[in-house]
This record gives C-alpha cells, sequence and structure tokens, in this order.
C-alpha cells in the first residue's frame, strides 16, 4: 500500500545527475515487484502450484521480466522443489521483453520495427523451444511443496536492486549526454543491465536525425537486450542458486543465438 501510493503521487520526473533520477519511475519498479509478488500468490491459491508459477513468469514479464526472474527465483531458494517450474516460468518472462520490443518500436520507429521482427520471432521460438526441453528433461522432477504455501517478499533484495538499476541508469544516461552516437554501443551495453527497452526511445530519435544509420540502430537495441539477458542470468543465480541460474542461462544462450541469428539472417 505505502509503494502504490508513492507510485501515484511522486513527481514523474527527470532531476538529479544528468536528469537521470526519476522518483516515480523508482516507486513503479518497487510497486511492480510486489504485485508481481501479489499476482504469484494469488495465482498460487487458485490454480496449481506448478501451474501458478508458471503463469506467473508469463504474466509477470509484461510488468518486469527483471523483477519476475528475481521473485521466482526467491520462492525456488525458499522451496527447492520449485526449480523445474520457476525455471519454466522465468525463462517465458522474457518472451514479454521481446514483445514489447516489438510495441515499442513500432509505436516509436516502424523502420527499426521491421528490421527487429525477425531477430523478435526467432528469440521467442528458442525461448518456446527451451520451455519445451526443460519440461522434457524434468518432467520426473518431484514437487516438495503445495498450494497455499507462504513465499515472503524480499524488501532488502528488491531495494538493492531497485538502487543498482537507479547507478546504471545515471551512467548510461550520462554517457549519453557526453558522447551522444559516438558512445551509442557502449550506452546500449549498460543501459541493457537496467532495462531491455530503455535505449529505445533515444535510438529511435537518433535515427530519425540521422544521427545513427537503421544497421547501428538495430545493433545498438539487440546489444542492450543481449546485456540485460546476461544481467537476469547472474540475478537468477543471486536470488535462486546455482541450478535455477543454470537452466536460465541455458534459456537465455538460445534465446540469444536466435536473436542474433534473426539479425545477421540474409
Amino acid at each position: 500500500m505505502l509503494f502504490a501510493l508513492g507510485w501515484s503521487v511522486l513527481p514523474d520526473q527527470d532531476m538529479g545527475p544528468f536528469q537521470a533520477v526519476n522518483p516515480h519511475d523508482i516507486s513503479e519498479f518497487i510497486f511492480t515487484a510486489l504485485l508481481i509478488s501479489y499476482v504469484a500468490s494469488l495465482l498460487n491459491g487458485l490454480l496449481d502450484l506448478r501451474y501458478g508459477i508458471v503463469f506467473t513468469g508469463v504474466l509477470g514479464g509484461f510488468a518486469s521480466s527483471t523483477a519476475t526472474i528475481h521473485h521466482l527465483g526467491e520462492m525456488n531458494r525458499v522451496n527447492p522443489g520449485l526449480l523445474h517450474f520457476a525455471s519454466i516460468g522465468a525463462l517465458l518472462s522474457n518472451v514479454a521483453t521481446l514483445v514489447q520490443m516489438l510495441v515499442l518500436t513500432h509505436l516509436l520507429e516502424p523502420q527499426l520495427f521491421d528490421v527487429l521482427t525477425r531477430p523478435v520471432i526467432f528469440g521467442i521460438a528458442m525461448l518456446f523451444l527451451c520451455a519445451l526441453l526443460i519440461h522434457v528433461w524434468g518432467h520426473h522432477d518431484g514437487l516438495k511443496a503445495s498450494s497455499g504455501v507462504q513465499f515472503p517478499f524480499n524488501w532488502r533484495s528488491i531495494l538493492y536492486l531497485a538502487m543498482l538499476l537507479l547507478v546504471v541508469t545515471v551512467i548510461t544516461t550520462g554517457l549519453s549526454e557526453s558522447f551522444g552516437a559516438s558512445g551509442l554501443l557502449i550506452s546500449a551495453l549498460l543501459s541493457g543491465v537496467a532495462d531491455a527497452h530503455s535505449i529505445i526511445a533515444g535510438v529511435a530519435n537518433m535515427l530519425k536525425t540521422h544521427h545513427v544509420d537503421l544497421e547501428d540502430a538495430k545493433f545498438a537495441v539487440l546489444l542492450a537486450f543481449s546485456s540485460n539477458c546476461a544481467f537476469k542470468v547472474v540475478l537468477a543465480w543471486k536470488s535462486g542458486g546455482r541450478d535455477f541460474a543454470k537452466r536460465i542461462a541455458f534459456a537465455i544462450a538460445l534465446c540469444n543465438l536466435g536473436v542474433w541469428l534473426g539479425a545477421f539472417w540474409g
């Protein structure tokens, strides 16, 4: 309730170093993580716990894939019997990341949407393939939990994560302000840690004003996505442990293989 109030009343304006600090966005991330926790508890009460976790991953990804992976990792750490389905839910949250990438580019710059469509489709196909493979390989895994299990919300880890993303955003914005188009790929690499989509608006604007060509714009967006994926593997290990992170790393590696194959195809 407190963060929902903060999200609604805190100023939605850029301030601080390089005008990179937005109090509304910070509270929104924390509120989103809380909402994902609530949705997970609700789904686990309504559905079989295994499928509740998978639906949490799919739906939570459209709010924040990063927060979803973090929460499912926490659930797995509390109850390792959830490893199989928590992994599938976490990797499917990345489908939303790719879908949102297409939606944003379609709205902001149709040229960028056109060149990203094939990489995104290849990446989504790889994610569903990985989900199928993990399900087949893990179908003998037992579920040492039952519906109604309570998974405490880890406030401290979410606050640390929000502060990390804030620091990365400030650094990335500073690089963009200082170097402009010449620092685009470095900015993409760093901004991806915080958010796979945050660079899209800037890239679209550079493309419209002819400060960057279409190929460079495409690679900047995909580099931000890959950087975000690498951060999610580290986050999965930190929140859910080695076995959870190994499954996420496997899926993300194949997803990126599909994305970059689609980028270079033809």
